[in-house]
């Protein structure tokens, strides 16, 4: 992994500036699949894809705002108190929807698929015999908006509801989804997700994806 340079950007709303991280390079080496569908890989870190304004306090998708430049060409000091874009919170994604950042099904399934795997991730580097943290108030209402945007249909779609299922300890229904018919390249994602529901298990876990 190579970091890049800092972008300048600007709130679209108010023009407050912000800085964007940038990656020159990356790899998928020693990246880990997920129940819930994340992925996460070491040497190519995730970047936030919107940004809540510390000035004005309205959401924006990071590609919309306007870029005024690279901090390795910039001539003089930028603000000491210049914010940077980071990962959104749990509470930054419901507060995005709330405010209306969602301007159609595909944004709004991009900021509740981000919203479920940030709930998820303090689940994912815990060991085995360690409970995980309770879900935040609310969790099941808001995971079952995200559910009732998925497509049946669509055999990706149909892992994600599967888990949805398992998360929620309805294992029976997680078995009927999951057994559905799905193309042969996510047949190892399928078995894993089955073996999980197999023993009873609620908690986000990597896949075991050996064909």
């Amino acid at each position: 992994m190579l970091p890049g340079p800092n972008l300048l950007k600007a709130c679209p709303h108010c023009s407050q500036q912000f800085l964007m991280p940038t990656l020159t390079s990356g790899n998928t080496f020693g990246a880990i699949q997920y129940s819930d569908g994340k992925t996460v890989a070491p040497m190519l870190p995730e970047m936030p894809r919107f940004h809540l304004c510390r000035d004005c306090g309205k959401p924006f998708w990071i590609r919309e705002a306007p870029e005024l430049g690279r901090t390795d060409e910039l001539s003089g000091e930028l603000p000491p108190d210049i914010q940077t874009a980071r990962l959104p919170s749990v509470d930054d994604y419901l507060e995005a929807l709330q405010k209306g950042l969602a301007r159609g099904k595909e944004e709004e399934l991009t900021l509740r698929l981000g919203w479920w795997w940030a709930v998820n991730d303090p689940e994912r580097d815990l060991p085995a015999q360690k409970d995980p943290p309770p879900r935040p108030e609310g969790w099941e209402v808001e995971l079952n908006r995200l559910s009732d945007l998925l497509d049946r249909e669509d055999p990706t779609h149909r892992l994600f509801l599967g888990e949805m299922a398992r998360q929620q300890g309805r294992f029976e229904e997680a078995v009927q989804i999951l057994s559905e018919s799905v193309p042969e390249d996510l047949q190892p994602a399928v078995q894993s997700l089955l073996a999980l529901v197999e023993k009873n298990s609620r908690r986000v876990e990597p896949l075991s994806l050996k064909k």
